[in-house]
């Protein structure tokens, strides 16, 4: 069953009354989070959805 974008969205505001879209130009990433995930987790290299695998910030 597909759903149109705008009654997705209707569905989250009504679960999450403060919801909002965040355009992804506005979001920041910045290098050292993909140190964190290189040196901080056993699971690195693990798994598709996580670095090296993703793209770079």
């Amino acid at each position: 069953m597909k759903k149109s974008l705008d009654t997705l969205l209707q569905e989250l505001k009504d679960i999450q009354e403060d919801f909002k879209l965040i355009p992804a130009d506005e979001i920041e990433v910045a290098d050292w989070v993909r140190w964190k995930c290189r040196y901080g987790c056993r699971a690195y290299g693990k798994h598709l959805t996580c670095p090296p695998y993703t793209p770079t910030p």
